[in-house]
């Protein structure tokens, strides 16, 4: 088993509480403390377009998370935003898009329980995905599911 990295960090559930509170300021410390540089794309259903999500974010930030300004102007420019029904494939083929050529992204599911049960089954059937791990599953984390280095 190899120990590829994400290229990639997709959420689900970009515009609810758990994303304010913990997932932005979680994002800024991994950019800030880590080097994280890799696309970020948060996928909820909002009617937001990406300017209302970098707003939402920023503050969060301003409010949970401290900010210092070329670690946010960093993470501003890495964000993508998905606007879309969890249940709808074109949110899917949406997200593929903004994807471009990452090939391993890891999925976050900060959803409850009762809609990311399909958002496994259908992140892991995106038409023309890619996005396949050498064993053929994408990585898909949920709250309470832990990384590991």
């Amino acid at each position: 088993m190899s120990n590829l990295s994400s290229d990639a960090i997709v959420f689900f559930g970009a515009s609810g509480d758990l994303a304010y509170k913990q997932i932005f300021p979680s994002l800024l410390r991994l950019v800030r403390d880590e080097g994280i540089c890799v696309p970020i794309i948060g996928v909820a259903k909002s009617g937001w377009n990406l300017q209302n999500f970098k707003e939402r974010a920023k503050d969060s930030l301003e409010k949970h998370g401290g900010v210092d300004a070329d670690s946010l102007q960093t993470l501003m420019n890495l964000l993508h935003y998905v606007d879309g029904d969890y249940m709808d494939g074109e949110t899917f083929v949406q997200l593929r898009k903004e994807l471009g050529d990452a090939q391993r992204p890891l999925h976050y599911l900060a959803v409850p329980p009762s809609l990311f049960a399909g958002d496994r089954e259908a992140v892991r059937s995106q038409p023309g995905d890619g996005n396949r791990t050498e064993q053929g599953a994408i990585p898909v984390f949920s709250r309470g599911e832990h990384l590991s280095h």
